[in-house]
C-alpha cells in the first residue's frame, strides 16, 4: 500500500512538473525557479523535494557527505539529510556550510548586483570551496544587473588549459 502511495504522488508530481506554466525564472541548462507544494514534496518544474521531516530508510544514490559544525549532513540533488537513528531525516541546513556543486534544479537571484543560487527553498552563495547556504537576500530579482548581463558565467568546472 505504503509502494502505491509514493507511487501514486511521484506521478501527480510528474504531472505538476509537466504541465506547470513557466514562471519567468532565468532558466539554466532547462532548470526554472522552484513554486508550489504537493502533499509532502515541494513541486519544482523538473523536480520534486520531500518535505522537512520526511524520513528514509536509506540515503538516494550519489549523495555527498559534508561535514557541518553540528555533525555530518549528507546532500543530494538540492535534499539534505542528517542521519537520526537508523534513518536519514530531511532536514534544513545550516547557514555557512558548503557543498562543492549546486543542485541541478536551481535559479539565479541577483541581489546587489551578487547571484545567488535557490534551490528547495535554499539561497546559496559562490566561495571558492564551492556554495555556501546564505540567508535569504533582501532585495531579490531574477534579472541580472546590465554590467552582469554581458560578463561570461564562470565555469563550474575548469576545462582543460590551452
Amino acid at each position: 500500500m505504503r509502494k502505491l502511495r509514493v507511487l501514486a504522488a511521484a506521478g501527480a508530481c510528474l504531472a505538476a512538473a509537466v504541465f506547470a506554466p513557466n514562471a519567468g525564472a532565468e532558466p539554466h541548462a532547462g532548470h526554472m525557479e522552484p513554486r508550489g507544494g504537493f502533499e509532502g514534496h515541494e513541486v519544482h518544474y523538473d523536480h520534486f523535494y520531500p518535505a522537512l521531516g520526511y524520513s528514509l530508510p536509506v540515503l538516494p544514490l550519489d549523495y555527498l557527505v559534508v561535514n557541518a559544525r553540528n555533525g555530518r549532513l549528507f546532500f543530494q540533488a538540492g535534499v539534505w539529510y542528517q542521519q537520526a537513528g537508523s534513518n536519514f531525516v530531511v532536514v534544513r541546513p545550516p547557514l555557512g556550510v558548503v557543498v562543492p556543486v549546486l543542485p541541478p534544479a536551481y535559479a539565479t537571484v541577483w541581489a546587489a548586483g551578487v547571484p545567488y543560487y535557490y534551490a528547495n527553498d535554499i539561497y546559496y552563495v559562490a566561495v571558492p570551496e564551492g556554495y555556501a547556504v546564505a540567508q535569504p537576500p533582501l532585495d531579490r530579482s531574477v534579472v541580472p544587473p546590465p554590467q552582469a548581463a554581458v560578463a561570461p558565467a564562470p565555469e563550474a568546472f575548469p576545462g582543460p588549459s590551452r
